[in-house]
């Protein structure tokens, strides 16, 4: 179990190094154009597999109150509105970024939490915008809360269900081995898991018109929940004015961030499965390539030996 952990440890080291190197002007000459995307989910992976092993990432302590909620699923430009927010001044939770947290979160479904302290923990650690990505689906809470505005992030159904198709097989992958051997990643499998459940993802039968349904039924549930005058429905490709009207903040002077990430989450995926496919190997590597090297010096010890005799 020991080894395993190491194992995975070398590996996110090493991925945790391309971020670095990106940087390299002599590595960049080698990504261009659609290459780059390759090296952007490199990096993905990367700062994914760390975030979800490593410990807490620091600077974001100063307490906040979360003032907006993005009600959004998982491939819904959820990557777009968290750059978009943060030119706007907030700073939000999303993704993988609620990793560190893992154990805060394992109190919470173990049921010891109630949904108010998982919120007043995120603003706690620095946040101001919950929801986003695999906490889109607690919109309830916000409809509680008279001073939060929701933004509900839209795209057509169709889209959205075949970008799902695309990810939705990394889940297994993100939480089989080696992954599982850190303890930060079994605490968050029941989270993540729990996200599609509750949302009706995983209980669709994967079919594109089944997921077509699960979306378009998750998005009239956050219509008739929220009231109206809090509610944004949010087509991206409009880009800033109606989220800069809604949120009362003027209107930045550049472009609305559009970030598409298809090929590079398609990369990342690839890089975990190799991973997941060749960690048994990496495994048995170290301990044959000390034999190797004792026999090897052991035979060379004796022919020096015979030599001199």
């Amino acid at each position: 179990m020991r080894a395993m952990r190491v194992l995975c440890t070398m590996i996110v080291l090493l991925l945790s190094l391309l971020p670095s190197l990106h940087g390299d002007s002599r590595i960049n000459s080698h990504f261009k154009d659609g290459s780059s995307k390759t090296m952007e989910g490199l990096i993905r992976a990367g700062n994914l597999v760390s975030k979800m092993i490593f410990g807490p990432e620091k600077g974001r302590s100063v307490p906040k109150n979360i003032e907006l909620f993005v009600a959004s699923l998982p491939r819904t430009g959820t990557a777009s509105m968290e750059v978009a927010l943060e030119i706007l001044g907030y700073n939000a939770l999303h993704g993988a970024e609620i990793a560190p947290h893992s154990q805060f979160v394992e109190e919470f479904y173990q049921g010891d939490k109630t949904v108010d302290d998982l919120f007043d923990y995120i603003a706690g650690q620095g946040f101001d915008v919950g929801g986003m990505d695999l906490m889109g689906h607690f919109f309830r809470w916000a409809a509680d809360k008279q001073h939060v505005k929701v933004v509900l992030p839209v795209r057509s159904a169709e889209s959205w269900a075949k970008s799902w198709q695309m990810i939705e097989p990394g889940l297994d992958v993100l939480f089989g081995r080696p992954f599982s051997f850190s303890s930060r990643v079994r605490q968050l499998e029941p989270f993540v898991r729990d996200c599609m459940n509750v949302s009706g993802v995983s209980n669709s039968d994967k079919s594109l018109e089944s997921l077509k349904s699960v979306y378009q039924k998750y998005v009239e549930e956050v219509k008739t929940t929220i009231p109206s005058d809090r509610l944004l429905v949010f087509d991206l490709r409009d880009g800033w004015e109606p989220l800069c009207k809604f949120l009362g903040k003027p209107i930045p002077d550049q472009p609305f961030p559009h970030i598409h990430e298809s090929k590079t989450i398609r990369t990342s995926m690839q890089i975990l499965n190799v991973i997941a496919n060749t960690w048994p190997v990496l495994v048995a590597l170290p301990p044959l390539l000390i034999v190797w090297c004792c026999t090897r010096g052991s035979r060379r010890r004796k022919s020096q030996g015979s030599k001199v005799d």
